[in-house]
């Protein structure tokens, strides 16, 4: 619902084939490189020690591993999934990961309190004397290739803030080395 809002207030209602994809629509490049930030992010009120959440390099595995059929299959890394769907024409790349303690308690970044833009951006600002995020933009588009954020604390289901989704980061004067979050 929220996205269709979007797509209305910015006059985005239909796509023809041929025609430009409308900004509100593009995201992470589909054929070349992707360059995915990867960072896990602590709470001042929930870390990963308390909670069954993947390690540091469970969650390189998970995004960047080499996808074979082994005992996982069908579950294979998200770069091996985006390899296998686009026949070889997209590749996501990433050298580490990184982390970070955000200041608030996570209930605060829920989106039901707005906190998905402000969680984006303080984690930006922490890592911004560690990242140049300009090489997280491989297509040179202004925008953030793509940021996998792995949380702290148990997930809460579908539809939740800490549920796996796509995030549009609409604040475009947010920019850190020249590029923005993306949408």
């Amino acid at each position: 619902v929220l996205y269709h809002a979007i797509q209305r207030e910015y006059g985005v209602t239909t796509y023809v084939a041929g025609e430009d994809i409308p900004d509100v629509w593009k995201g992470m490049q589909v054929t070349g490189d992707a360059k995915m930030l990867l960072v896990r992010v602590e709470f001042a009120d929930v870390k990963f020690e308390d909670s069954k959440i993947y390690s540091e390099e469970d969650f390189y595995e998970m995004i960047m591993g080499n996808g074979d059929k082994g005992d996982d299959f069908p579950y294979e890394s998200l770069n091996a999934y985006y390899k296998r769907s686009s026949y070889n024409k997209l590749n996501i790349i990433s050298d580490k990961v990184y982390s970070c303690t955000l200041s608030k308690n996570r209930y605060e970044y829920e989106w039901e309190n707005f906190g998905e833009q402000d969680l984006i951006k303080e984690v930006m600002e922490m890592l911004d004397d560690t990242v140049d995020f300009a090489d997280y933009d491989a297509n040179d588009d202004g925008q953030l290739d793509g940021i996998c954020i792995n949380f702290a604390g148990e997930n809460t289901g579908w539809g939740s803030t800490w549920w796996s989704h796509k995030y549009d980061f609409l604040d475009s004067s947010i920019i850190f080395d020249g590029v923005t979050p993306g949408g």
